[in-house]
């Protein structure tokens, strides 16, 4: 048997007691391996450290030591950045060295959130075995290259690979890294039972665990099979146990054949009761199934047909939406355009009114200019004569003084002549005043009449600028509509070249097309509703069809659950469980066999009773004779 004589921790342990290069030395004065006690405070270690040898051995988490004693797990002891060594140094009887290690660390160095979860799967773990060989470098305890003594460079790969370059070099060394049986079946090739460790983990996994190992031993036979269990090959004697039970418990059921008998008489009319409730409770599951099933299927069409009516409804007000937008882009344009050509046909009147109203106004002014220039220049003619008749009048008042000078005698007779002439000239001045009093009404006339011509020019002047503002704006309101027109073009909703009143029609048409549609979508829509509401009505009654189904489900269930307690309380019979040979009996599962095992048995009772009466009349007669 082999014994502990060291054993080995680096980089592993929970944060605030991390074991980093420690050694314990088990060994006496002469290095070989001793009874050793570790002596430490509370929480230094000791547990743990005995957690990790066993979980070197024992790896599965069923089996952790620190598990049961302190809810610990083998995850919560290997950090992020860890690369962790657990090693033990083992002798033999014979004296030869025996390394058992296991080297683990994380991948990427990282230690996931979940490690006791699911992330627990990423923690690389592999386990060595190396007989030391002192002539070959780095195969000793005291020289392989952990992580401390190589300063972090042999993680977990360089460490494996380094364990099989020893093994290369012709050490026994042996890579166990898949799994755990793949491991033990490694030690047990080199004469190391790691089963023997479970009575060490039983034992240390509570206070007085030696008692507990024995409390179940209560009589020899207890004794001997702890002590086969102890020593013997489960595979081994396995098959000789199982034969041995087999025929105790045959031995068992021969005195209790007549009690058999009368519980498998009164319990097969509850077995046969219980198996037809069993097939009515399947029966109505698979109705229950294939009504929820034409259920599910109306239900699943219900809704394709309402996602498709609504699909179809949604198309339809889109498509009535855009036609409405474009019928009423297109009733616009149209009335735009029937304005702007009505406004357009008044404004060319306007201009062509105002054009021959000017035409007319400047024809009058200069007929009444060129009958003003006219009066004046008769005027000019008048004036003239009287300046002329003026200073022939002066002269011959001179001509008259110098004569009366010089004919003063004749003064008296001229006198005479004088006033005649003097009246006569006073009736010619009285006459050409008159005329010049009407030459000067006229003149006056002429200049009232040009007054009112400029202002009537001015007027004209005031109306030819608005007249050019309103030509500006219409060349502008001419620029939009041409834009708007373009622009109408571009979107497809006139065709180029194409008359206002064409493009009218033509949307007048097409409106009245897309009109038609909108109707005839609102008609399949309405279809569709009442399709829908025909659907939800087959499925209201296919609701309470199923309601009724699940009510007579519940039923049966109740009836299923009673039926399940009484096969329960039977099945709980020790008489049924000896006649089925099992710990436990399922009758839901296995009604069919209680009824031909309670068939079997009725017969062999029967048989046994003929038998026993046979021997009764044989012993009778044997008496009487």
């Amino acid at each position: 048997m082999f014994r502990l004589r060291r054993f080995y921790l680096d980089s592993i342990g929970v944060v605030d007691n991390r074991f980093s290069d420690l050694l314990v030395d088990l060994t006496d004065g002469s290095g070989s391996p001793t009874d050793t006690i570790v002596w430490l405070r509370n929480g230094a270690g000791k547990t743990t450290m005995l957690s990790l040898l066993l979980a070197l051995i024992l790896p599965a988490r069923s089996d952790s030591l620190a598990t049961r004693t302190k809810k610990r797990t083998l995850e919560d002891l290997i950090l992020g950045t860890d690369t962790a060594h657990v090693v033990a140094e083992w002798m033999d009887p014979n004296g030869h060295l025996l390394l058992t290690g296991a080297v683990y660390e994380w991948e990427g160095r990282i230690r996931p959130r979940d490690y006791n979860g699911a992330g627990k799967e990423r923690l690389k773990r592999t386990w060595w075995c190396v007989s030391p060989d002192p002539q070959v470098e780095y195969s000793t305890l005291d020289d392989l290259p952990f992580t401390l003594r190589s300063n972090g460079y042999y993680d977990h790969d360089r460490f494996k690979s380094h364990i099989r370059w020893l093994a290369a070099q012709g050490v026994n060394a042996v890579v166990a890294d898949k799994t755990i049986a793949e491991w033990h079946r490694a030690l047990r090739e080199r004469r190391f039972d790691p089963d023997l460790f479970r009575y060490f983990t039983e034992v240390n996994a509570a206070e007085g665990g030696i008692d507990r190992l024995f409390e179940g031993i209560d009589s020899p036979g207890a004794f001997v099979r702890y002590l086969l269990r102890f020593v013997a090959d489960r595979q081994r004697i396995s098959p000789v146990r199982e034969l041995l039970s087999d025929t105790a418990v045959e031995i068992a059921k021969r005195p209790t054949y007549l009690t058999e008998r009368d519980f498998c008489t009164e319990a097969q009319e509850y077995v046969s009761a219980l198996g037809m409730a069993h097939d009515i409770v399947l029966d109505a599951a698979d109705a229950r199934d294939a009504r929820r099933a034409t259920t599910s299927a109306y239900k699943r069409g219900l809704l394709d047909a309402a996602e498709h009516a609504a699909a179809l409804q949604l198309q339809a007000s889109a498509y009535h939406s855009d036609v409405e937008a474009l019928h009423k882009s297109v009733r616009n344009s149209g009335d735009n355009a029937r304005r702007k050509h009505n406004e357009y046909v008044r404004i060319a009147a306007e201009f062509r009114v105002q054009d021959a109203r000017v035409r007319l106004e400047t024809a009058k002014t200069i007929a009444d200019h060129c009958a003003v220039q006219a009066d004046a220049w008769g005027a000019v003619a008048d004036l003239i004569s009287l300046r002329t008749e003026q200073a022939t009048l002066e002269m011959r008042n001179k001509t008259l003084q110098q004569a009366s000078e010089e004919a003063r005698p004749l003064v008296q007779a001229v006198f005479e002549a004088k006033s005649v002439l003097a009246g006569s000239l006073d009736i010619a001045i009285g006459k050409t005043k008159a005329v010049l009093s009407d030459r000067e009404r006229n003149l006056s006339d002429a200049q009232h009449g040009k007054r009112q011509a400029e202002r009537k020019r001015l007027s004209c002047q005031k109306q030819l600028a608005a007249l050019e503002s309103e030509q500006d704006a219409l060349a502008i309101t001419i620029e939009r509509f041409t834009t708007a027109k373009n622009k109408a073009i571009e979107d497809g909703v006139l065709i180029e070249s194409e008359e206002l009143s064409a493009a009218v029609v033509r949307l007048q048409t097409e409106s009245a097309t897309s009109t038609a549609a909108i109707k005839r979508l609102t008609s399949e829509q309405q279809s569709l509703a009442g399709e829908v509401r025909e659907a939800e009505r087959k499925n209201k009654e296919t609701q309470r069809s199923a309601e009724t189904a699940r009510e007579r489900h519940r039923k049966l269930a109740d009836e299923l659950k009673s039926l399940e307690q009484r096969a329960t309380r039977i099945a709980d019979s020790p008489r049924l469980r000896a006649l089925f040979q099992a710990p436990s009996v399922d009758l839901l599962v296995n009604s069919q066999d209680a009824i031909s095992l309670l068939n079997s048995a009725i017969a062999k009772t029967d048989a046994a009773m003929v038998d026993t009466r046979a021997a009764n009349a044989e012993d009778e007669r044997a008496a009487h004779a």
